[in-house]
């Protein structure tokens, strides 16, 4: 509903600005005391259609003070004759063929309207006087010194019937747009003494001559039936008729009716903006596929460019279009918008649609320009035959050239079909007008490593220059990761010491139109100190038992243990092993971690006391302890002799002795009281003299 009432909305302001009345004479060399009509000039050969367009683009160049705003001097002066040689039509060039010279037109004898359209909407054109204008040779095709000068609509109206049906908005588009380009057929017979032309509607003869609508009068009286004519400039010098202009009928047979020529207003002329234009239909609108309301043209950029407009013909007024570039097409479907716009225009020709979002193309990748109609079919270009104003009814074959995979219309059953396989000479009037060259995609930085085990205070990155770029951009994600410092092809990145994780960091060249495409991106891994955490297990094993100890487990990781005077350790790389011990104490457990990208952790130990699970037994007897590990009492058994008669020591590692208490001796054992030894592994030596018995004691206290 809201699309519809945007269209509603849209027809009844057109009917209302069309609904007024025009003054019953207009001149645009007077508009309030303002001349919007450059100086008629000379033609030379037949280059009357030339003089026309130009005319009228010059006094649309006035009208909207567009020459002036671009720093030009002067009144507006456009070169004809680049237009004559490089329309593209004729003898001496035609891109669409190789060789490109040789068919078509001879050059300085004819063209039209369509042929000028064509020469500009591809940006060939128009170049000032002052850069390419050359009747006798041909002018230089491009300087980079041109300026180039570029209609965004050229719109096709025309008096319906025998009547005057439609002249009120020939006159609006006048005075709103400034001069109009016309045709009449020029003849002795038709013009009188005082340089008012009329051609009879029943004369058989086409137009042969090219001219400018830029005034009129209602009430001028002709050799028609009834008044009204218009004012018109022409190309012949100032010398002639009226200081170069003179009057036609508004009767006439061909000024402001004939269709291809008979009032064309080239609107909103502007400085060319465009960086490159992608076109297949070099010749512009040549036919009209009326079946056809949807149609799309492929391409594949060239450079790094942004997408800014679509331009495309209209075949009806009052059209409703729909555009769109999209990125993808596969298995006969169009996908992945990438900009739309929708309108309306009101006028048949050719026109230039903005788009609301530019977008960004690579050098290689495929974009789709697609353009419906709500009404009159899709215009395309193809070989034809081309009238030769000064000839009259005479005409040429100008060749066109196609491509498989170019062009593409949808038929009623949805399917989309190439236009290759209808016409091998055919392509639709879709273009692409990017705006350029974007900087290139820059490498990807360079100068961190790729992972960081510790919070490190600053990393140091650069990126080679980008070519086509005023500056750089640098972006990191996620911003929680640290403080970016950007420095053009260099960049710092102050890493936040409390963050862990993935670091992505991006540059992208931008320059006065935007940023070009981002760089591969640069990941980061950042840690935090890994803590491997304390070692639990046995610290009094049994000398050769296997024993089991481990630290608390993280996914991902491997754990490096050591031992001195382990046997064997067994699990080595996981969170547990089991170690047997050899028969010397004390002894150390260590285990250090390590992530999967090569971070270390820190190194924790564990002191162990290995107990001898069994002493000679001619020296030891049968002396036994209990508990042992004890805490504060300990009882000896075993003994073969007297307790009583035995001298008690017990001794560390190292030698040193520590105090005993005797608690008790019976026939039983002895019971010691071990308050004063600290815990650790001691050697408990009874001696009576002759005999020495030993034990290992392990004293472990809460």
């Amino acid at each position: 509903m809201k699309k519809l009432s945007l269209l509603a909305t849209l027809l009844g302001l057109t009917f209302l600005a069309y609904s007024q009345t025009p003054p019953t004479t207009f001149d645009l060399r007077n508009v309030s005391g303002i001349n919007y009509v450059t100086a008629v000039k000379s033609q030379q050969g037949g280059t009357c259609w030339t003089h026309g367009a130009m005319g009228a683009m010059e006094g649309n160049l006035l009208k909207t003070g567009n020459w002036a705003a671009a720093g030009e001097t002067g009144e507006p002066n456009l070169a004809e004759y680049h237009l004559d040689w490089w329309n593209g039509f004729n003898e001496h060039y035609n891109k669409d063929v190789t060789p490109s010279t040789g068919t078509g037109l001879t050059v300085h004898m004819g063209g039209d309207y369509r042929v000028t359209a064509a020469y500009l909407s591809r940006g060939d054109g128009a170049v000032r006087d002052a850069d390419g204008q050359s009747y006798t040779t041909a002018p230089t095709f491009y300087q980079p010194s041109y300026h180039k000068y570029y209609p965004r609509h050229i719109e096709w109206y025309g008096l319906k019937g025998s009547g005057l049906t439609g002249i009120d908005i020939i006159k609006q588009k006048v005075m709103d747009y400034g001069v109009m380009g016309t045709c009449m057929d020029y003849n002795s017979s038709f013009i009188n003494g005082s340089y008012v032309h009329y051609q009879p509607p029943t004369n058989i003869e086409d137009p042969n001559h090219a001219v400018a609508i830029i005034g009129w009068d209602d009430n001028k009286v002709t050799q028609a039936p009834l008044p009204g004519a218009w004012l018109v400039k022409n190309s012949w010098g100032a010398g002639w008729g009226n200081a170069g202009y003179f009057w036609i009928s508004y009767y006439d047979k061909h000024c402001g009716r004939n269709p291809e020529m008979g009032a064309i207003s080239f609107i909103d002329v502007i400085p060319f903006p465009y960086y490159q234009v992608y076109y297949h239909d070099y010749h512009g609108w040549r036919d009209t596929l009326t079946t056809a309301n949807e149609a799309f043209n492929a391409f594949t950029a060239t450079d790094h460019e942004k997408i800014s407009a679509v331009s495309f013909y209209t075949a009806a007024d009052t059209i409703h279009y729909r555009a769109a570039v999209f990125g993808t097409f596969s298995g006969g479907v169009l996908s992945d918008t990438l900009s739309y716009k929708e309108g309306v225009f009101n006028h048949s020709g050719f026109h230039t649609v903005d788009l609301d979002s530019a977008v960004k193309i690579n050098t290689g990748q495929n974009f789709y320009v697609y353009v419906m109609f709500d009404k009159g079919g899709h215009p395309y270009d193809r070989t034809s035959d081309v009238p030769v104003l000064l000839g009259g009814d005479t005409r040429t074959s100008v060749p066109s050239s196609a491509k498989p995979g170019e062009s593409f219309f949808r038929q009623s059953s949805g399917q989309w079909i190439d236009f290759y396989t209808l016409d091998t000479t055919a392509n639709f009037c879709m273009k692409a007008l990017t705006l350029g060259p974007l900087p290139a995609k820059p490498g990807q930085p360079v100068g961190a490593l790729p992972v960081y085990c510790d919070p490190v205070d600053t990393l140091h990155l650069s990126i080679q220059p980008v070519a086509g770029a005023n500056t750089i951009v640098w972006a990191m994600d996620p911003p929680a990761a640290g403080t970016l410092i950007p420095q053009q092809t260099s960049a710092k990145v102050a890493v936040n010491p409390a963050y862990e994780g993935t670091i992505s960091i991006n540059a992208a060249g931008a320059n006065t139109l935007g940023s070009g495409n981002w760089s591969d991106t640069l990941e980061v891994m950042a840690f935090q100190p890994i803590l491997t955490g304390p070692i639990t297990g046995p610290i009094y094993p049994l000398v050769i038992q296997s024993v089991t100890y481990d630290v608390p487990f993280k996914q991902g990781y491997t754990y490096q243990w050591d031992a001195t005077n382990a046997l064997t350790i067994q699990g080595n790389g996981t969170h547990t092993v089991n170690v047997s011990w050899g028969p010397v104490s004390p002894n150390f457990l260590k285990v250090s971690t390590m992530n999967a990208f090569g971070c270390k952790g820190d190194t924790s130990s564990l002191q162990v006391h290995v107990l001898l699970e069994s002493i000679d037994e001619a020296e030891r007897g049968t002396l036994s302890l209990y508990p042992n590990p004890a805490s504060q009492f300990c009882t000896i058994s075993g003994l073969p002799d007297d307790p009583a008669k035995y001298r008690i020591r017990i001794t560390d590692p190292a030698g040193r002795e520590f105090p005993t208490a005797v608690t008790t001796r019976s026939p039983e054992g002895i019971t010691l009281n071990l308050a004063a030894v600290p815990n650790g592994v001691y050697l408990l030596t009874l001696s009576d003299g002759s005999l020495n018995l030993t034990a290992r004691l392990v004293v472990q206290k809460p």
